[in-house]
């Protein structure tokens, strides 16, 4: 009964949707990739709102359900069957009634959790511009598909779908997304850190605060033969940089001077649980990495860490990755000794992690130096304990069942603002065990 009122549901939103795209003709900006979805979504609308009426997706919200909600402006109701009525009927005013202010612009994150999740958001969506983000070897989700090459082919469907005058924007660092650069007829702009890269980050640096811990980053910014110095704080990572590059690289193609994204930059706050840095109780820094995790995105958060200026320890609480199916226990090994390498401490979360564990400590990681925790809780009250002033510290995980977000609760030094800091803390996700 539950998947007929959803498919009813999905349904009637979707046709909502299709009517109000019809109506109202906004330009569709379409975000896809298996890494740094959410950032670059956020990115992008970051660097427009001052400059055109521009909605964005909420949260992560990149499913059947959550691009009809964006579309009619209307909130995620979960399990309440009269907020899905109230949707319903505000979508159908929207759609029928009265024409009221639209935005011109749509920034819409898509993802797929299985085979035909973007298909067939496809066949009613027809995007302007499309932002490519990464395609790596083993992308989350790979549990659902028949192998990383089919989940990559699925995202690939929103190119397909890419108007024939549209703008492709494609991150040329990545080997798979700059693919699509010689594929199809439609203008093509890339972005990253490499000399190939027509929007691009160039010296790129941490900066830190009076006391000489990392605040936030720097890089010269360039693109069609201008520069502007930039500073980006409270985030840390490639992952952050990418998305940045990507909302520069649509607001150029939009018009928006190259100028003002310096202003904009710095005003930009990166979603919640990615790589964002909060301040720890004891004078520790915490890089809130806590919203997923897989192998790629992992990877880079170690080396980013590695590289950051650490007056006390590394530190690292990995959770479990989750929905890598058959690739689960090389990934975590491989992640183990990655973390092995850089790391004082390690604390892991979760059964698979257990083998990340292992890994660190054929690596040279002394036994002491590396606790196993059953779960989230475990882990947030044994590094508060163990935690002090100077230590740097990496929390990560997968979000279901693994739920990291409450490892930095335990150690922020503000937990109050916990609603407003950390991703996961409506009522539903903190009535979950």
């Amino acid at each position: 009964m539950k998947h007929l009122l959803k498919t009813l549901i999905i349904g009637l939103l979707t046709w909502e949707a299709r009517r109000v795209l019809a109506r109202y003709q906004p330009k569709l900006i379409a975000v896809t990739g298996s890494v740094g979805k959410t950032s670059t979504k956020d990115a992008i609308f970051t660097c427009l709102k001052d400059h055109v009426h521009v909605r964005k997706t909420e949260k992560s919200f990149n499913s059947d359900v959550g691009v009809p909600l964006t579309i009619l402006g209307v909130p995620n109701a979960w399990h309440d069957p009269l907020g899905w009525l109230r949707n319903a009927v505000r979508g159908a005013r929207l759609a029928f009634g009265p024409r009221r202010p639209y935005p011109a612009w749509l920034v819409l994150e898509i993802g797929g959790d299985k085979p035909g999740d973007v298909r067939h958001l496809c066949r009613w969506l027809t995007p302007d511009v499309v932002v490519l983000t990464r395609f790596p070897d083993i992308p989350v989700h790979v549990e659902f598909f028949a192998s990383p090459e089919d989940l990559i082919a699925e995202d690939r469907n929103l190119v397909r779908a890419l108007a024939d005058d549209g703008v492709l924007i494609v991150n040329e660092d990545d080997p798979r997304t700059r693919q699509e650069l010689t594929r199809g007829t439609q203008r093509k702009v890339s972005y990253g850190c490499g000399a190939g890269a027509e929007v691009r980050a160039q010296e790129v640096r941490v900066a830190q605060d009076a006391t000489g811990q990392p605040s936030g980053m720097r890089f010269t910014l360039s693109a069609h033969g201008e520069t502007v110095e930039v500073e980006v704080p409270g985030v840390v990572g490639e992952a952050s940089i990418y998305a940045l590059l990507a909302g520069a690289a649509v607001a150029l193609e939009v018009g928006v001077p190259l100028s003002t994204l310096a202003q904009a930059f710095a005003d930009h706050e990166a979603p919640r649980g990615r790589m964002r840095l909060i301040a720890g109780a004891r004078g520790e820094l915490i890089i809130d990495d806590s919203y997923n995790s897989s192998p790629v995105a992992l990877a880079a958060a170690l080396d980013t860490l590695a590289s950051l200026p650490a007056a006390g320890r590394r530190i690292a609480v990995l959770g479990d990755m989750l929905e890598l199916g058959g690739y689960a226990r090389a990934c975590h090994e491989e992640a183990g000794r990655h973390a092995g390498r850089v790391l004082d401490l390690l604390l892991t979360v979760g059964v698979r992690s257990k083998d990340l564990a292992r890994a660190a400590r054929e690596v040279g990681m002394e036994a002491g130096a590396v606790i196993e925790c059953a779960d989230s809780y475990q882990a947030g009250a044994t590094l508060t304990e163990l935690a002090r002033e100077g230590d740097v510290i990496l929390v990560k995980g997968s979000q279901s069942g693994i739920r990291t977000e409450r490892v930095v609760k335990a150690l922020m030094a503000e937990p109050a603002r916990a609603g407003e800091l950390l991703v996961r803390q409506e009522p539903e996700w903190l009535a979950k065990a």
